[in-house]
């Protein structure tokens, strides 16, 4: 189906190829024909892997890898459709994942039901312009009803939001493992309502099972101890973090030194150390026993910190310090000459540690961090990759809360309840925009019938339950797959990340439907060499 619907089309020449039935008569033309059947097969591609009990796709190569998909955006990435309906989609995902972490799947079903309605209303007669004016009602009201339909939310259920999107990705336990190690991580970081999730490193690494996932107080970092006479473990660590390279600094512009007798040569060879001695001696004398570099540490300051028995560790990005700076209390210092005791951070211990195949230096137990480490583990590293991605995304989710600490019930609660109010808002219009208003609103139930279909329920009993327990309150389909009424079911999202995938999905769609031709460009063929450049 595929290589029918979603390959180019030359001119569109044909249309044979692209409608769902061939035979039946329509009114729309070629390329409108082509751009709904577009949207029929993406609904489909991307339906049957909506929510939390949707579908993986498996994708291969030529080169015989596998991928395991579970995310639309990466579906629509990998999947490469040529089609400028396709296009747009995978545009529409890639932006609501970038901005919300989350929504993209339900963002692209609702455009393509929009597309795929929208075209048999303007078979039937309607004009593509009263459609886009009855979606483009549709879609204020429903943004204005989100709000009447908002929960109270606190800081509390910030764990319920992360619950809410791991479970549409992974298993039910370990969703709720990653769930409490992600929201452990969160925990340490609040400061008077503030949060930077780029105060949060993730590390995958596979050999293990999900369930070895864990939160580190501190930071670590892909990095080995300088020298192997060095302890690789220290208790009760006093950290320096310095930028300058520790050797003899050389000046920005070559010189000789013509030395005419050995006594000279020994002469400069003792102003070298005593240049070194001055680098290396205020981190002794601060006290520190651990020393985190930006840049290289060389003979003869190596050989001074080995015998004063510090633990050191050189060319450590910027960001990975500013880190271990914000978790262990360290000041960041630019030549060492500025240390002093209040520099120093501090954490139980500092120690060099294998992880995967790389070894890692772990600060760890920090007393009050601002920064921290997620170690995500899964048997293999590509769907290590996935976690940490998946990991990602919940903070942004996070940190999106943070701005506008706001939220609806999930589970196909908001949905339906547009639905409801869309089908009486539409009584108040008398021209076509009703008709448009309310395609729109049974396009929202789409979304639910595709959920509960994925949850393994019988569509048509799913709705009459809904329909049934939303006059008391908000019906929504739970972790679990089954009817409960929020706040049993605890499955909450972000009212602007819902508010974002209507009106995105709406934009896209409203494109579409005013599209009534589609040609591709013409291809220039290249100038040939022996044609002049002039007339």
């Amino acid at each position: 189906m595929e290589a029918d619907i979603l390959k180019p089309k030359k001119a569109y020449k044909t249309s044979k190829q692209l409608t769902v039935n061939s035979k039946q008569e329509t009114s729309l033309n070629k390329a409108q024909q082509d751009n709904q059947n577009a949207a029929i097969f993406l609904s489909q591609f991307i339906g049957t892997s909506f929510g939390p009990k949707g579908l993986s796709k498996l994708r291969f190569n030529e080169h015989g890898d596998v991928f395991i998909l579970q995310d639309c955006k990466t579906m629509l990435e990998k999947a490469d459709f040529k089609h400028p309906v396709a296009t747009m989609m995978r545009d529409l995902a890639k932006s609501l994942h970038a901005k919300w972490g989350d929504g993209s799947a339900a963002g692209v079903l609702l455009a393509c039901s929009l597309i795929d309605r929208g075209f048999e209303l303007a078979e039937k007669g309607i004009h593509p312009s009263k459609i886009v004016e009855g979606y483009s009602i549709a879609r204020d009201e429903s943004l204005s009803f989100l709000e009447k339909i908002k929960v109270n939310s606190s800081r509390d259920d910030i764990r319920k939001l992360i619950l809410t999107f791991f479970s549409s990705k992974l298993e039910q336990e370990e969703a709720a493992h990653l769930t409490n190690v992600v929201c452990s991580a969160v925990s340490k970081l609040f400061r008077a309502g503030e949060f930077d999730a780029e105060m949060v490193k993730i590390i995958a690494k596979s050999g293990s099972s999900v369930f070895g996932s864990s939160v580190l107080s501190g930071m670590a970092v892909e990095a080995e101890v300088l020298s192997g006479r060095m302890p690789i473990s220290i208790s009760d660590a006093r950290i320096a973090i310095v930028e300058e390279l520790l050797d003899v600094r050389k000046t920005k512009f070559s010189s000789q030194v013509q030395i005419d007798s050995p006594k000279f040569l020994g002469a400069l060879q003792n102003q070298e150390d005593i240049m070194v001695r001055e680098q290396v001696k205020p981190i002794i004398d601060c006290g520190a026993n651990a020393l985190l570099t930006h840049k290289g540490i060389e003979e003869p300051a190596l050989s001074m910190l080995v015998d004063a028995k510090i633990l050191a560790v050189r060319r450590i990005g910027m960001i990975d310090l500013k880190r271990i700076a914000k978790a262990s209390g360290a000041t960041i210092v630019h030549s060492t000459k500025e240390l002093t005791t209040s520099c120093l951070g501090s954490a139980a211990s500092v120690q060099q540690k294998p992880l995967g195949d790389k070894k890692f230096i772990f600060i760890d137990d920090c007393k009050d961090p601002r920064a921290v480490s997620l170690i995500l583990k899964s048997p293999f590293q590509r769907s290590a990759n996935y976690l940490e991605e998946l990991a990602m995304r919940a903070l942004k989710i996070v940190g999106n809360f943070m701005k506008n600490p706001v939220l609806v019930a999930g589970g196909g609660a908001p949905e339906f309840a547009l639905y409801e109010d869309l089908q009486k808002h539409a009584l108040k219009f008398s021209g076509r925009e009703q008709i448009a208003i309310q395609t729109f609103a049974e396009a929202m139930l789409s979304l639910v019938e595709t959920l509960a279909k994925n949850c393994g329920m019988n569509p048509i009993d799913a709705i009459t339950q809904f329909a049934s327990l939303s006059k008391n309150g908000l019906p929504q389909i739970n972790a679990s797959s089954k009817l409960v009424e929020y706040p049993n079911g605890e499955t909450v999202e972000l009212l602007s990340m819902k508010k974002g995938a209507i009106a995105s999905a709406t934009e896209v769609a409203n494109t579409i439907l005013h599209v009534g031709n589609v040609y591709p460009a013409r291809q220039v063929q290249p100038r040939q060499e022996s044609e002049p450049d002039y007339p």
